[in-house]
């Protein structure tokens, strides 16, 4: 299944790589072409984008790459509803009504390098989602940079693919595909459009960890979590503790116990300052963890320390140390968390 998975995304890159490459030749004008090897580059004559062009009316980006900004393939895609794409309409099975309805299909897809990053997702969606996205495009490097597009025949996937194409109501687009890495153009479109993807996944009752996962240079949004517990508790460890956290607009609560060589400390269920509380998620956000279901967790993975997350979904999840992940951000999760249980070990529970 994954094989055919990897396959079916390979098929529609080179799919889509062709038909930028094709329509940029025939409609757009080459203002430069250069061949140095099996270098080919196009510089196009970008049209420019004006609020005479209206909003997005479709939208694509997919960058594939074992990079420093990511490690698997993410595709992304919102086309008008269409009855005769048939490609669409296997994606979309027997539910055409609502996608007929609301009036756009969003795709996502995602690779990782474990199976509960491999998912592909199709959406319903409405107009609203393609109003925020122009939004977010207009604000991007593609709206600066747009127009080449940089090939070079024989590199792997691994280093580095990416491919963004934008059409605009008027029928004016935006585009750039380069391969050898991830563009920076490619770069900071996908870090502005995630937070959408995300609120689109969480709505729709879906994962979204692909997106924190793959995307692992990325800081992690924390609006998603509702409580985090992190505790050590092998019988050979010197120290011992455990925390436990619930946020809350309301006040944010803190559950722990720990010692060190002066003395045990105990606070149960006390309100942190938003201060303290937003101090938490910022370790969290910038810590870059690897996100996975508990179930599916290796033991190992946990020894010294073991930091659970529940989401607001009630997912229990599992953060572990990954290749861009900060290496002292456990230890300084687990410092603050003990310096907030000795300081608050005489006060009073909330209530």
């Amino acid at each position: 299944m994954n094989h055919l998975f990897r396959r079916r995304v390979l098929a529609i890159s080179t799919f889509v790589l062709l038909a930028l490459l094709c329509g940029c030749m025939q409609v757009e004008q080459v203002e430069e072409e250069k061949m140095t090897g099996k270098e080919t580059i196009f510089e196009i004559s970008p049209k420019t984008i004006t609020p005479q062009d209206g909003r997005i009316e479709s939208f694509f980006l997919h960058t594939i790459g074992n990079t420093e900004f990511q490690d698997g393939s993410i595709y992304v895609s919102i086309d008008p509803y269409d009855p005769q794409d048939r490609i669409m309409q296997i994606r979309i099975g027997d539910n055409a009504s609502i996608f007929q309805e609301k009036g756009y299909v969003l795709m996502v897809d995602s690779i990782g390098e474990t199976p509960w990053d491999n998912v592909a997702y199709t959406i319903a969606v409405d107009e609203a989602l393609l109003i925020d996205l122009t939004d977010i495009v207009s604000q991007s490097d593609l709206y600066t940079f747009s127009g080449k597009t940089s090939w070079t025949e024989g590199l792997p996937l691994s280093a580095g693919m990416s491919m963004l194409r934008v059409t605009y109501v008027s029928g004016n687009n935006l585009s750039y595909s380069e391969n050898g890495n991830i563009s920076r153009v490619a770069q900071d479109l996908s870090e502005r459009v995630r937070p959408l993807l995300i609120k689109v996944l969480e709505e729709n009752q879906l994962s979204f960890l692909p997106l924190l996962n793959v995307y692992h240079s990325l800081p992690t949004p924390t609006d998603w979590i509702e409580e985090i517990s992190l505790s050590r508790s092998h019988e050979t460890a010197i120290n011992t503790f455990s925390f436990h956290v619930n946020f809350s607009p309301s006040g944010s609560t803190l559950t722990g116990d720990c010692q060190d060589n002066e003395g045990v400390y105990h606070c149960e269920n006390v309100t942190l300052e938003e201060e303290e509380a937003q101090d938490i998620l910022s370790i969290l956000r910038e810590a870059k963890f690897y996100y996975q279901p508990s179930e599916e967790a290796d033991p190992e993975e946990s020894y010294g320390s073991a930091l659970h997350v529940k989401s607001r979904a009630g997912e229990d999840i599992q953060a572990v140390q990954h290749i861009s992940t900060d290496l002292e951000a456990k230890f300084n999760l687990e410092e603050f968390l003990s310096y907030l249980t000795q300081k608050y070990s005489e006060s009073q529970p909330a209530h």
